[in-house]
């Protein structure tokens, strides 16, 4: 009996892993930008070495790496600047990801403040 429980606990906790929700990945968003709705990406990968996470968001057609985002359960913040035609607009954003990998934030940026919504890319196999 005792060789049972202890594989039904094993076998619990490969299963968990195994289905454990990840942030890292790719997501398609949408950003509510003063000059209407901006489609875009955003990529998180985890930093090495450290608990934070790092990223590219890829909007008006250019690339805006981000850095020592934090991610505490579901609740996600991180600062950087965006690139649009010739200035850079500096802007934090917060938001969560569901278990699902829906994304709603907000980036709150010298323009005010900007809907960002969005969903992750199923990976490929």
């Amino acid at each position: 009996m005792k060789k049972l429980f202890v594989a039904a606990i094993l076998l619990i906790g490969v299963l968990s892993c195994a289905f454990a929700f990840s942030i890292e990945g790719t997501y398609s968003v949408t950003v509510d930008t003063p000059v209407g709705l901006e489609e875009g990406t955003v990529v998180v990968n985890k930093t090495p070495g450290k608990d934070a996470y790092q990223g590219v968001l890829t909007l008006f057609g250019h690339d805006n790496p981000f850095k020592d985002a934090v991610f505490d359960g579901l609740n996600f913040r991180f600062e950087s600047r965006l690139k649009f035609t010739i200035m850079k607009i500096k802007f934090k954003c917060s938001g969560t990801i569901t278990e699902a990998g829906v994304l709603e934030a907000v980036a709150d940026t010298a323009f005010g403040k900007m809907a960002v919504s969005g969903s992750k890319v199923p990976a490929k196999p």
